[in-house]
């Protein structure tokens, strides 16, 4: 692809609020372990309507509630709320995309970026994240509705995709120590549950 795809980035604070959440959601590690802690409050708040009030269980409870809370609504929302009060971030910017790396002018200023600046990207609904190779936390925006056209959307997909799929990796070579982590949670558990029947 030897023509340029240009476009024009105008982010808001909604932006970054979806992004952020997005994100998040998008991690598999957050997805795991979010739905652990899930179980678990739920499991906490049936012994408390089971047994009673408990102390630690309710603690337990309301602070792991509370760091769903914050993660998902909270952070995303406080992050917005710094981004939107640096005018850099949310003026408009025109792009140029090829495959040898992508310009962003600003007035009469221009900035070339290398495609090695960034590890990956991601396809969400509503945007494209462009990850930074130094920082997987940290992610450049752009929201779909800036191409001009479906079309323009779906060249600028294949570029993505031509650029960054030949360096992915595996589900398994990426997420090892995770799954290592829950077999290994797995099989204590069920080691505990075979000697608390065989004790019975």
């Amino acid at each position: 692809m030897d023509n340029p795809i240009n476009f024009k980035v105008v982010l808001s604070k909604d932006d970054f609020v979806k992004v952020s959440r997005s994100y998040y959601l998008s991690q598999f590690n957050n997805q795991v372990f979010g739905l652990l802690l899930i179980l678990l409050i739920v499991a906490g708040i049936l012994g408390l309507i089971r047994n009673g009030f408990e102390l630690s269980i309710f603690l337990f409870v309301a602070m792991a509630s509370f760091g769903l809370i914050y993660s998902y609504f909270i952070a995303p929302l406080s992050g917005a709320n710094k981004i939107e009060q640096d005018k850099i971030w949310h003026a408009g910017h025109s792009w140029s995309a090829t495959k040898d790396g992508i310009s962003v002018y600003s007035g009469a200023k221009e900035a070339k970026i290398k495609w090695d600046v960034f590890q990956d990207f991601l396809d969400t609904k509503n945007y494209y994240l462009l990850i930074h190779s130094g920082n997987k936390q940290s992610f450049q925006i752009i929201p779909k509705r800036a191409f001009e056209s479906a079309e323009q959307e779906k060249d600028f997909r294949q570029l993505l995709k031509s650029i960054f799929d030949k360096n992915r990796k595996s589900f398994i070579v990426k997420h090892w120590r995770l799954i290592l982590f829950i077999l290994l949670l797995l099989s204590i558990n069920g080691y505990v549950m075979y000697i608390l029947g065989k004790n019975r």
